[in-house]
């Protein structure tokens, strides 16, 4: 998957006013520079950003946050990935890209975003969601995707997402899908092709969203 494609598939979900909009920074020194007026930051990582939790603590207006990490072979000796707690206090924030960054849980600052629009989580070891997960009562799309191992449910607290209307399990394996923790809202649903194999009762999905649309595809 290539830096590009995330965006491509996330743009062609928004209105065309979402294309256009501040300055996109990429760099973190001189963002910090204008920290009071950055609003886009999109970084490529290749090493942890926990020392820099009080340079994240300066960018109180950020509303769009793109952190991608390596995405080819393994690097020898590379060093495990965190993101600093900082983070959580970023409550502009309307959207947020997490690729290919070695995290083996959701951060747990993650659920205070409560403004949070859209959120990708991909590439990255996850195997579970927050229990509080579902604070994000503003998300609209919500993509969970290639993860390196399934994830096992989701929290009771999923259903509270109301605004929720897009949903992306795409390459990833869910263990179970409970389908009473889904939110009324949902219009789209895309599971991967292994989904099909366990964990995800399709009859009773079908019965309670008669209109979603769903697409499933790949093998994971």
């Amino acid at each position: 998957m290539s830096f590009q494609d995330p965006y491509f598939h996330y743009q062609r979900w928004l209105p065309f006013r979402h294309w256009f909009g501040p300055k996109q920074w990429t760099s973190l020194p001189q963002a910090l520079k204008y920290a009071g007026r950055v609003r886009k930051l999109a970084l490529a990582l290749t090493d942890d950003l926990a020392p820099h939790a009080a340079d994240f603590a300066r960018l109180t207006r950020l509303r769009y946050l793109d952190l991608q990490g390596w995405s080819g072979p393994p690097l020898t000796g590379q060093p495990s990935f965190a993101l600093p707690d900082t983070m959580g206090n970023l409550t502009e924030l309307r959207e947020l890209l997490m690729l290919n960054l070695a995290l083996s849980e959701v951060p747990p600052w993650l659920p205070n975003l409560t403004q949070l629009c859209y959120l990708m989580i991909r590439g990255t070891d996850i195997t579970e969601l927050p229990t509080d997960f579902g604070r994000l009562q503003r998300l609209e799309l919500l993509r969970i995707e290639n993860c390196v191992f399934p994830l096992r449910t989701l929290p009771s607290s999923f259903r509270e997402l109301t605004t929720l209307r897009r949903l992306s399990f795409a390459d990833t394996y869910v263990r179970h899908l409970p389908i009473d923790h889904l939110p009324p809202g949902l219009t789209h649903l895309q599971l991967s092709w292994s989904s099909q194999l366990a964990g995800v009762d399709f009859d009773a999905l079908h019965q309670r969203f008669p209109r979603l649309q769903l697409q499933i595809n790949g093998v994971k």
